[in-house]
């Protein structure tokens, strides 16, 4: 004899698991906020090309990484630098590592060095370095595919930063506060004008 509550018994109304429901009423703007996108943030021309309906509303989602994307996608590839900035911004804000490394890499670049220092800072590189590190990694396999030019202002605004005080500016593996800012956009100048176009 079966029982009324048996796993063969599909006329009952239990539910056996929350975890159905809980996948199925997900609002969509906290599902597209939430998007990790990582495949996205490797390539970000995929995006741009076959998936910008995803982007889109992510974006509308205020999802960090996806403007992290499209900031890259117009800033570099679309040269349009207010509106790539404007989403650069938005990630950084949205506390992504990467976005804040490009955002302020960016803004020291420009010659706006109060804004530049204070995004470097939300990355706490006094105490560790190794996270700007890493998102200068991730930013050169997102850049790796689109182009990108050294602009002049880039190379002034780096030499304006060199320090004027005895520090090691060519160990590029470690830093101090004359000098970090300088080393971290060298750093970024070196690697697109090195860049495989």
């Amino acid at each position: 004899m079966v029982s009324d509550i048996s796993e063969h018994n599909y006329d009952s109304d239990e539910s056996i698991g929350s975890s159905e429901e809980n996948s199925y009423n997900i609002p969509p703007t906290i599902f597209f906020k939430n998007q990790n996108l990582s495949y996205f943030v490797a390539e970000p021309l995929r995006m741009l090309y076959n998936f910008n309906d995803l982007k889109n509303e992510c974006l509308v989602a205020g999802n960090p990484r996806a403007h992290y994307i499209e900031g890259l996608l117009q800033y570099f590839q679309c040269r349009k630098s207010i509106k790539g900035l404007d989403h650069l911004r938005q990630s950084a804000d949205g506390n992504y590592d990467n976005g804040t490394y490009i955002y302020g890499i960016l803004m020291l670049c420009r010659g706006n060095f109060a804004d530049g220092q204070y995004y470097l800072d939300m990355l706490s590189w006094k105490t560790n370095q190794d996270r700007t590190t890493r998102c200068l990694t991730m930013l050169k396999q997102s850049l790796k595919a689109i182009r990108v030019s050294v602009k002049a202002k880039y190379v002034a605004n780096t030499d304006t930063m060199e320090p004027l005080a005895d520090c090691n500016t060519h160990a590029m593996d470690s830093a101090c506060e004359d000098c970090y800012y300088f080393k971290k956009m060298k750093e970024f100048v070196d690697y697109i004008r090195n860049k495989k176009q």
